[in-house]
């Protein structure tokens, strides 16, 4: 059951692909494709994630740290 979306997405995506190819032919399918980048790059510029703070160190303070 933790699979099926997982499986599910990897038969219907080829599928939906070859039906926008059908439909409006490659370049809506490539203009489709870009619109989708496009849409996550700026998702992904929402989340801002601070850096940790990790001291540097060598291997063997790594190691004493254990």
């Amino acid at each position: 059951m933790l699979r099926l979306p997982g499986n599910a997405v990897k038969v219907l995506g080829p599928v939906v692909g070859g039906v926008i190819v059908a439909a409006g032919g490659a370049a809506w399918a490539l203009a489709w494709d870009a619109v989708t980048f496009a849409v996550a790059a700026v998702l992904l510029l929402g989340p801002r994630l601070d850096a940790p703070l990790v001291a540097p160190g060598g291997v063997l303070s790594d190691l004493r740290a254990g």
